[in-house]
């Protein structure tokens, strides 16, 4: 039952989210079932969630009190509980925005022949301020309630559709433009050319109508040249303006998007050996922070509080690094929080060679998640072989290798840990003066186009080639 997907979508909710799904439980509109109205009831009492005390006899004793203990009790209240929870998602996440609720009105109103109603309705709708955020979302919103006004007009006369294709026109180019350069990155990720059509029409048009004065289309017009030009600098100058003076036009989420896309230019930018990208990535990454786009919903995403970690650390910026890896652990989703903190404070002392307190973090917390267990042992592993601890560091791969075969991992990560497992130890078992056999392993991991620490394996092989 502690492990239950009751209990961990539960866990995942924000306490604004639990008080919002208690009132929704308890509205008979939306369930109908008492013993679900029982145990939302109990798990909001609980103050920390417990194997104990969520054990399917306190439970069942919590709900139906005296009766007999049943597991079917248990397993029914807990499925029409899930049901209702996703139907309260599902519910929070679909509120319709002003022009929908303008849109359905409308339509309500025209089928069911209240001319008085709509009147009015149309009315209010012509006094309505455009202040919802002008993205593409809203471009079809104001598509569709023009639509349904065009149902409205007197079909003996002309009606003028130019304004209702225009805003049809900017959510296509927009969506079109955002699309492509996923498309773009996928190219470059992964080698495979994709069919993009108008795309030439489009960008033409663009220009021609003067669409460029539209943030949402303006800022995915010029990412989609960073992506498909990454040697124009002005590409990305225009993205930062848009992003800098017109933050506003944008939702929460859609502007943390934005910002990483600006990282990510920035990092194929160092990637290709640009000097200054990286210190553009840090100030993108410190603005995000700044204004709280990195940080949409209260919570910052624990890879995105590793990367930042780690490019404070190749700046050089290690107090700050440290800094950070404090202030914002509160920040850090909370299924993963201790993990993700213990492991990057491990690893902040392992880049500055602080070997000792490293390595004492890792031997003293527990790591839940298994891509953190994982990755510690990678971190431990680098620092054994800094260390010269290679006794230490046999058995440490022999143990890693056990491991990756026994838990569940995706079968790519677990290939690339079993590869550097393999690389290292042919390594570390290779003599540093074996010139000939270091550079066929070092040829061999250049030949890889998809290695994890690619380049510590490289450095070290180096090393041992200088101590020949």
């Amino acid at each position: 039952m502690y492990k239950s997907k009751v209990i961990n979508l539960y866990e995942s909710l924000t306490d604004d989210e639990k008080k919002s799904l208690h009132k929704f439980l308890h509205s008979p509109f939306h369930n109908q079932h008492q013993d679900v109205v029982h145990l939302i009831d109990y798990l909001n009492r609980l103050k920390k969630i417990t194997p104990e005390n969520v054990d399917r006899k306190i439970i069942h004793k919590a709900i139906f009190k005296n009766k007999t203990f049943k597991e079917s009790n248990i397993r029914h209240v807990f499925s029409y509980l899930f049901k209702n929870m996703e139907a309260f998602i599902a519910y929070t996440y679909s509120q319709p925005s002003p022009l929908m609720e303008y849109k359905a009105l409308i339509k309500f109103y025209r089928e069911k022949g209240l001319s008085g109603l709509l009147e009015s309705t149309i009315r209010k709708y012509e006094k309505l301020e455009d202040d919802q955020k002008q993205n593409a979302e809203f471009f079809l919103d104001k598509y569709q309630v023009l639509n349904e006004l065009a149902a409205t007009s007197d079909r003996s006369q002309e009606y003028d559709f130019s304004e209702l294709l225009g805003y049809l026109d900017k959510y296509y180019i927009s969506e079109k433009l955002k699309q492509s350069s996923n498309i773009l990155s996928q190219q470059t990720l992964f080698g495979k050319a994709y069919e993009m059509d108008f795309m030439d029409s489009i960008l033409k048009f663009i220009t021609q109508r003067e669409l460029l004065d539209i943030p949402t289309i303006a800022i995915h017009y010029y990412n989609y040249y960073m992506v498909n030009d990454s040697e124009e600098e002005q590409h990305f100058n225009r993205f930062m303006e848009i992003l800098t003076n017109h933050s506003d036009a944008f939702e929460v989420d859609e502007l943390r998007d934005l910002y990483i896309l600006g990282i990510n230019y920035n990092l194929r930018k160092a990637n290709k050996g640009d000097k200054l990208a990286p210190k553009k990535v840090f100030e993108l990454y410190e603005l995000g922070l700044k204004n709280k786009a990195l940080m949409p919903f209260g919570t910052l995403s624990h890879v995105t509080y590793r990367n930042i970690i780690n490019t404070a650390l190749y700046l050089k910026e290690n107090q700050w690094a440290l800094n950070f890896i404090h202030d914002y652990k509160d920040q850090i989703e909370e299924t993963v929080r201790e993990d993700t903190y213990n492991f990057n404070l491990a690893h902040y002392y392992s880049k500055i060679e602080d070997y000792d307190n490293a390595q004492k973090i890792l031997a003293t917390v527990d790591l839940k998640d298994e891509n953190y267990k994982a990755k510690a042992k990678v971190l431990q592993l680098k620092m054994y072989y800094a260390t010269e601890e290679f006794d230490v560091l046999e058995s440490l791969l022999d143990s890693f290798w056990i491991y990756l075969k026994r838990k569940k991992h995706s079968s790519y990560h677990r290939d690339l840990w079993f590869k550097l497992i393999r690389y290292t130890r042919s390594i570390i078992h290779t003599q540093p003066g074996d010139e000939k056999r270091l550079k066929k392993i070092l040829e061999t991991i250049d030949e890889e186009s998809d290695l994890t620490e690619k380049k510590w394996l490289i450095t070290i092989i180096e090393d041992r080639l200088k101590k020949r």
